[in-house]
């Protein structure tokens, strides 16, 4: 099958937002930022890489060595911290059961991805922070994850509008998850092609696209 479906991986296929608002909470109690860690900064760090985010909010240290303190903070949490999205095991299960080609496209790290993905033995690749020279919105992830899975197109699912630009910049059929209703508005105004609030809706939207 030429056509694949890749999944961005935090807020999409998993609720890691507990971990990483905890994550930075460590980084504001122990560093000094011109920001504080309200809701609206909350909000903001679901989705860019740590790079960037951590580097605009602490930019009187030095970002790599702030990433390795959030890293190492993150080892407490094992894989049983994070929760998978409703329908997320449901849907998977469909697509393999069509033997459609299945990967993950995400700005987390590669090794935290592989590290995470536990029993979850579907994806045909992984795709994370590293394995291109680019993050999303850049298509280049979604360009290898194409590559590797010998795939011409795709879907590409995400609940952030870095996801629906850079499946947008593959030239994919794109899928806003609104996981998170405080990211309703931005999604819908990134114009994905389709907008869902939950992933069983996939199956039915699969079934139209004759996937």
């Amino acid at each position: 099958m030429s056509f694949a479906v890749l999944f961005d991986y935090d807020g999409t296929l998993v609720d890691t937002e507990p971990v990483i608002l905890a994550c930075y909470q460590h980084l504001f109690d122990t560093y000094d930022s011109p920001y504080e860690f309200d809701e609206t900064i909350k909000q903001e760090v679901i989705g860019p890489t740590l790079k960037d985010e951590i580097g605009k909010l602490f930019p009187s240290y030095d970002t790599e060595l702030l990433i390795e303190d959030y890293k190492q903070y993150q080892l407490q949490f094992d894989a049983s911290y994070f929760k998978k999205m409703d329908g997320a095991d449901e849907v998977l299960e469909v697509l393999q059961s069509r033997h459609v080609p299945l990967g993950i496209v995400s700005s987390r790290s590669l090794d935290s991805l592989l590290g995470l993905i536990g029993d979850w033995d579907v994806f045909d690749v992984v795709i994370g922070h590293g394995s291109v020279a680019e993050d999303k919105p850049s298509p280049m992830g979604i360009y290898k994850a194409l590559e590797m899975l010998d795939c011409k197109t795709g879907m590409y699912v995400g609940d952030n509008v870095s996801d629906v630009l850079a499946g947008k910049n593959a030239g994919m059929f794109t899928v806003g998850y609104v996981s998170r209703m405080a990211n309703e508005s931005a999604l819908k105004a990134s114009e994905p092609d389709v907008l869902i609030y939950n992933l069983k809706e996939l199956i039915s939207l699969l079934k139209r696209l004759d996937v």
